[in-house]
């Protein structure tokens, strides 16, 4: 999931493969802060150059799907869905997987869901994402920051 996310971040950024962050602070016990994240500074690990026509046509059909649970969603969104299948003792299972980032003209935030076993990516993963999109958006906003 993790690779899933960076990848559409990388989507998000066209080309710049950006190091993850999953923490911005740690604080000992005591209460001092061992570390803080520079938020304005992220690490740009690698980039990928295309010409900006395929990055167009990647977003531009990134932004025409349209996905269960973002109905009244405030911002555009680029998604894609996806489904993989595992053979398993039994049978087959259907992995539901779904990637996405927004808002699609000014990324804020890349994410990708992974369920096992959760059959087509635009229903049993896209409204987990619409969830952690709406929670992001109302922990720390969604709508482009004004320059600092």
């Amino acid at each position: 999931a993790l690779q899933l996310a960076q990848y559409a971040a990388t989507l998000a950024t066209r080309g710049q493969r950006i190091k993850p962050q999953f923490v911005d602070k740690i604080v000992s016990y005591d209460g001092e802060t061992l570390y803080e994240l520079d938020e304005h500074a992220p690490v740009v690990l690698n980039e990928v150059e295309l010409p900006d026509e395929y990055w167009d046509l990647v977003q531009r059909g990134m932004k025409r799907v349209t996905q269960q649970g973002f109905d009244d969603f405030p911002y555009t969104l680029a998604s894609k869905t996806g489904t993989s299948e595992t053979d398993v003792p039994g049978g087959r299972v259907e992995n539901a997987l779904f990637i996405a980032y927004a808002p699609a003209e000014n990324p804020r935030l890349a994410v990708a869901v992974v369920v096992p076993e959760g059959g087509f990516g635009a229903r049993g993963a896209a409204p987990i994402a619409a969830e952690v999109f709406r929670a992001y958006d109302r922990a720390f906003g969604l709508a482009p920051q004004e320059a600092e």
